[in-house]
């Protein structure tokens, strides 16, 4: 795999209340776990709660791709899924 995959989390309050530091906390296991494939960084917001609602909190972006109530087993599932992709 040439290009990592890069995981944008926010780290704005709302997000950070409901859960986006859970993401954050576990990043250097996730990491470690797919090999370095992915990469996991902190926005200090990334405005979705204006645009959207506060109530899908929190947000992330995966390649860019927007994910709502973010939460671990969201992130694992969707790298395996952008992994699975790259095989084919």
């Amino acid at each position: 795999m040439d290009k990592k995959i890069k995981i944008v989390v926010c780290c704005g309050t709302t997000c950070h209340l409901m859960g986006s530091s859970e993401i954050l906390i576990n990043k250097e296991e996730i990491e470690s776990q797919f090999k370095d494939q992915v990469v996991i960084s902190g926005s200090p917001c990334l405005g979705k709660c204006k645009e959207f609602a506060a109530a899908q909190a929190p947000y992330l972006l995966i390649n860019d791709e927007l994910i709502c109530q973010a939460n671990l087993d969201k992130v694992i599932d969707k790298i395996h899924q952008i992994l699975a992709k790259t095989e084919e």
